[in-house]
């Protein structure tokens, strides 16, 4: 089981509420250029990987190469995507790894002008289109990459900060919204991929609990804002979760705040977070929270407050 082990309290200056993110620091923006650029770099080499590996009979006709050849040249480039994702995946390998693939880029480049210079005749005028293409997107990303490194600034881990919320009123009191949605430890019955979540000590601020998703995953959360009534947020401890979202998160919290309407009460559910691997990561993200499942949650929860008793 995970981790029960509540992370740091987080220390709040004057006048700065608890719920507010923190402004970004002036100096550098922590790597995000630098893993936006990786991140296309990744998909660009992927991508091309995948066709010359799969096509690679027509296109050794069309560019005079040996199908084999090309074989090869197309897994070394779906490799090059992996290890641009492993680099993306762990802020502390983020600059030593972005300046080794901008050197891997900028040797592809110097390579392929060689080659186009010195052996005009070895390919099709169709490859060396295609060569100079390549090269030309490949040096584009590499001085993406170079500025990315430049911006960074000296605290780096690649993270972009990502919202994810959805809102709802409920025709039922606030009273009564507020006992069902502060119940830490009835969430999973509510929220689709959740089987279990368990409170293990405290109430309000500094609860914690355990989670576990339907692929046997278990995680801590850790109260860090309660408002009796009104609002709370339970926050990950991304030390605890499982590979397949710490690869992806670098800081994860949910945030529930209700207030009062004519018709009932107002929910907003709010999913706050900085995601890794780049576009890669922040597109990832919003694909498994999409309005569609994260409105899911408050569906069931009206349908629960709302339904009227079952029968004897």
């Amino acid at each position: 089981m995970a981790s029960s082990r509540p992370p740091s309290a987080r220390r709040h200056s004057p006048g700065h509420r608890p719920d507010e993110t923190p402004a970004p620091h002036p100096r550098g923006d922590a790597g995000r250029s630098l893993a936006t650029a990786l991140s296309w770099n990744a998909i660009f080499s992927g991508v091309n990987g995948l066709v010359l590996t799969g096509a690679a009979a027509p296109l050794s006709r069309i560019v005079d190469v040996p199908t084999w050849l090309l074989v090869a040249l197309g897994l070394g480039l779906v490799g090059f995507a992996a290890a641009i994702l492993w680099v993306l995946a762990s802020p502390a390998r983020l600059r030593t790894g972005g300046r080794i693939i901008v050197v891997a880029d900028l040797g592809w480049v110097v390579g392929a002008a060689v080659l186009l210079i010195a052996t005009p005749d070895l390919l099709t005028a169709a490859g060396r289109t295609a060569l100079t293409a390549v090269s030309s997107v490949v040096a584009v990303l590499a001085v993406a990459q170079v500025r990315g490194l430049r911006r960074s600034g000296r605290k780096v881990n690649g993270a972009s900060p990502i919202t994810l919320r959805v809102e709802r009123t409920i025709p039922a009191p606030q009273e009564a919204v507020w006992s069902a949605v502060s119940d830490a430890g009835d969430y999973a019955r509510f929220a689709a991929g959740i089987t279990s979540t368990t409170v293990l000590e405290g109430h309000g601020e500094g609860m914690v609990r355990v989670c576990e998703d339907d692929q046997g995953g278990t995680w801590s959360e850790t109260c860090t804002l309660w408002e009796e009534g009104r609002r709370y947020r339970m926050e990950v401890d991304i030390a605890s979760y499982p590979p397949y979202y710490r690869a992806l998160l670098h800081r994860f919290a949910q945030t529930w705040e209700l207030a009062p309407t004519s018709a009932g009460t107002h929910v907003t559910l709010r999913f706050d977070g900085e995601v890794k691997l780049g576009g890669i990561g922040r597109f990832t993200a919003k694909l498994l929270g999409n309005p569609r499942r994260l409105d899911g949650i408050l569906v069931a929860y009206e349908r629960e407050l709302t339904s009227p008793p079952s029968g004897d």
